[in-house]
């Protein structure tokens, strides 16, 4: 529980108030991760948005046909998808294929004592390793969001 709080700390202390003491990071890093995490993860998102997006629809049309009601169909799967559906699905796509492969990772990095390098090396890990994902993830989900919610 301790490395885990001192883990979020540190997370924090680099985002929020390195930035005003002069401490930047380093820009390039982030747009790596943000290639790995988002722009890798939009054809799954595109064929996940769209096949729940197709099922639903007909399942809508099965259930409202007997009703009469076709015409609210599209309203009813837009609905369904941009508010409740689309964020949770795409969240859960998204840390199921980036974030574990993120861990895997962190942790084979962990193993081989390459954290322990870069400590020696006077570079911080959590300024070097987390804060780079970290933000790619803080930017890529909204937008692997509103790109899915258009599929």
């Amino acid at each position: 529980m301790k490395n885990y709080l001192q883990l979020n700390l540190s997370l924090l202390y680099w985002i929020l108030i390195a930035p005003f003491t002069g401490q930047f990071f380093k820009i390039a890093p982030i747009f790596r991760q943000m290639v790995f995490i988002g722009v890798r993860a939009a054809p799954m998102v595109a064929l996940t948005a769209f096949s729940v997006g197709v099922t639903l629809a007909m399942q809508a049309a099965h259930s409202l046909q007997s009703l009469g009601a076709e015409i609210y169909i599209p309203d009813l799967v837009m609905l369904t998808l941009l508010r409740e559906m689309g964020p949770v699905l795409i969240a859960v796509i998204v840390i199921g294929r980036s974030g574990s492969a993120v861990a895997a990772e962190l942790g084979t990095m962990k193993v081989s004592e390459e954290i322990e390098a870069l400590e020696v090396m006077a570079i911080n890990p959590v300024q070097y390793l987390v804060v780079p994902r970290f933000l790619a993830m803080l930017v890529m989900l909204p937008a692997l969001t509103i790109f899915g919610n258009y599929i």
